[in-house]
């Protein structure tokens, strides 16, 4: 059997100009996500960002500014802060990884304050190592 048929990826079937059927992979149909963390973090950003496209069957394509796999990440020579807010604007969901080492850094509350601005954007505040009732506004 074909390893491309075996694909979990979502599919549609069209009928081709001679009549016959052919499988095509649906592009672009994934949601973006931005993960928002401390950079001392970015080990549990990579693990979170890697869970969270196998659970979903990369329904979901996170985008957090500290990956180095796969062209991800913040790059040498980009306007960072341009960046990150690109990123922010164009995700469906901000997830705010909150544990120790975040729970005091301003850019997660910034990068969450920006997403709970915009209209068609959640914020999710994810909580490892932290108890919910020690977060402040607008993750808490």
């Amino acid at each position: 059997m074909r390893s491309d048929l075996l694909s979990l990826r979502p599919f549609h079937i069209t009928k081709t100009v001679s009549g016959n059927y052919q499988r095509q992979q649906q592009r672009n149909m994934s949601h973006k996500f931005f993960i928002s963390h401390y950079n001392k973090d970015k080990t549990i950003a990579e693990l979170f960002s890697n869970a969270l496209k196998r659970i979903t069957l990369e329904q979901i394509s996170p985008w957090f500014s500290s990956d180095t796999t796969g062209g991800s990440g913040l790059k040498p020579g980009d306007i960072w802060f341009n960046q990150i807010l690109t990123k922010i604007t164009q995700s469906k969901a901000i997830v705010s990884l909150l544990t120790p080492n975040s729970i005091d850094r301003p850019w997660v509350y910034f990068e969450s304050g920006i997403g709970q601005a915009l209209p068609d954007c959640e914020v999710i505040p994810v909580c490892i190592g932290v108890k919910r009732d020690s977060i402040l506004p607008p993750l808490g």
